[in-house]
Parts: C-alpha cells; structure tokens; sequence
C-alpha cells in the first residue's frame, strides 16, 4: 500500500493498494492490465498526485515537457569516456548523477574496482536504473551494447496477497516471455508501407 496525497480538488487521500483484491490490485488475466496492475507494481515516477484525481480534477497547471534529460548527457559522457580509456573524467561525469540522486561517489561503492570493465558495467546499471520506466531507453541500449540474447527472457510480476491477520505474502509469478530480446533484434526490419513503395529493396536476412 502507498498513500500518494492528496489529489486537486481532493480533501481524501489517494491509496494504492496492489495486493489482490485491492482497489488497484493484482490482475491475473493480462488482458486487462489497463485497468490494473499486471505486474503488482505501479509506479510514482513522473506521476504528480493530480493525476490520480477524478475527471477534471487538474486545475489546468502547465506540463513542462523533458526534451533531453540531463542524466543522458552526463550518462553519455560517461560511457564514451569510459570506452576512449578516460577513466578519471567518466567517473567525474559518472558522480554527477550519483550524488544528485544522493548515492555515494563510484569510488565509495563496495567493491570498487578502477578499471574500465568495472566501470562500463556501473555505467550501463546507471542508465538501467535512472531511465527505468521512460519508454524505449534500455531496449535501445541492450541492443546498442549488443546484449539482447544475454538478459531476462520473461517479465514477472509480484502477486500480494492480505491474510485474515492483516500480513501480506508474496509471490513472484511470470507475466510472459519477451518477444524482441534476440539477436534478430539487433538489426530492425523496414517497415512493410516501405518495402511496397521499394520494391527493389530487401528485407535484412534475420527477417526474410
């Protein structure tokens, strides 16, 4: 459960409740994921309060779109630097992140090791974790660095469940199997509207 405050136009609280049988609980058929969580999980992550409020409830404030977060530059950086042999200035760019999120510099972390293998891969954890949830960023990067066939091939998901005593259990269950993270991926088919205006064009040889 996680008290999100109170929305605009609100005077009650807005409670999430994720275990089954809760007003935003476990679903176990994945085909109504939209109408709750299909995973056990929500998240609050660029959400403010006012969007949970009822219809109408947004008081018209601005939204401020991000065009280029600044994590991604910084992370950037630090990853070429990191592959160029600069290891003091990819830790610099690398800290910049860590101390704005309040962890501790790269240097303090357990089992520090000053070399660019060590840091190419806290890099690429960095990125997993300050981009997670924000679209396409760790699909794009996993086939960048060429690691599709390397990482998870199902999605799971936390099923909670409240006892008459008022304890929660918990069991981790799969939700389904990814569909894209294989070699094939690494390279992208063109789009069929495309390849019928080109006729003359082939399809790379994974998608033929």
């Amino acid at each position: 459960m996680a008290d999100y405050g109170v929305p605009y136009n609100c005077t009650e609280p807005f409670i999430i409740e994720t275990f089954v049988g809760g007003r935003s609980g476990f679903n176990d058929v994945i085909s109504q994921e939209t109408q709750r969580t299909c995973t056990g999980y929500y998240s609050r992550k660029d959400k403010q309060i006012k969007f949970w409020g009822p219809g109408g409830s947004s008081g018209n404030e601005p939204t401020h779109w991000v065009f280029f977060r600044l994590a991604e530059f910084y992370l950037q950086k630090a990853e070429a630097l990191c592959e160029v042999g600069d290891l003091a200035g990819a830790k610099t760019a690398l800290n910049v992140i860590r101390e704005r999120a309040f962890q501790p510099k790269i240097e303090n972390v357990p089992g520090f090791v000053d070399s660019k293998e060590f840091l190419r891969e806290r890099i690429r954890n960095e990125r997993r974790v300050e981009f997670c949830l924000e679209g396409q960023y760790r699909f794009d990067d996993q086939r960048r660095w060429k690691i599709l066939a390397e990482t998870n091939k199902f999605i799971t998901g936390m099923r909670i469940t409240k006892g008459a005593d008022g304890k929660f259990s918990y069991e981790r269950r799969k939700i389904r199997d990814y569909q894209s993270y294989t070699d094939k991926y690494l390279v992208m088919p063109i789009p069929l509207e495309d390849a019928k205006k080109m006729t003359g064009m082939v399809q790379p040889e994974a998608w033929r």
